[in-house]
């Protein structure tokens, strides 16, 4: 099983596109990028076509969350799209996940939240949901409980707060 891993910013889209391509050729299972691609820029066709060729190239949103928001309530309520995915570059996608971190108090990010609800539709962490569709799990079937997810039969994730994973 193949898996990388890129977080370059300002990087021009004609080499995300060449990218994607390599790994595809490469045999890459999923492509996921951290980088938010929000604004329209030179060779978002070609790097539109990569994706869809790909058929595994996941994508992030980012979600404004008050500060005073706390983890517990996270799916309870619902937030607004603070960058999102282009238009041209959403179809071909495997899918598009939240990269969203709680940051405490002292600046430290120790948790991120598994789902962010955006008008009542659960939208799962990006690493979440390419870990899920590669191991054939689909996303609509997680459930949540208040200490962890069940993602299948055999595999569970404990979480704190009713839906954050903990982070070393």
């Amino acid at each position: 099983q193949k898996y990388y891993s890129f977080g370059v910013s300002g990087v021009p889209r004609d080499l995300h596109a060449s990218l994607v391509n390599a790994l595809t050729d490469m045999g890459a299972r999923a492509i996921v990028f951290d980088i938010l691609f929000a604004e329209p820029a030179p060779a978002d066709a070609l790097f539109s076509e990569s994706i869809e060729k790909s058929g595994n190239v996941f994508l992030p949103v980012a979600f404004y969350i008050p500060e005073k928001q706390a983890s517990s309530q996270l799916i309870a309520s619902d937030h607004e799209v603070l960058a999102d995915v282009i238009a041209p570059l959403k179809p071909g996608t495997a899918g598009m996940g939240h990269i969203n971190a709680e940051i405490d108090t002292d600046g430290k990010a120790r948790r991120i939240p598994l789902f962010i609800q955006r008008n009542g539709i659960l939208v799962p962490q990006i690493a979440l949901l390419a870990a899920t569709k590669v191991m054939g799990i689909s996303i609509d079937q997680v459930r949540v409980f208040e200490d962890h997810l069940v993602l299948s039969d055999t595999l569970k994730i404990p979480v704190i707060d009713s839906n954050s994973l903990l982070v070393n």
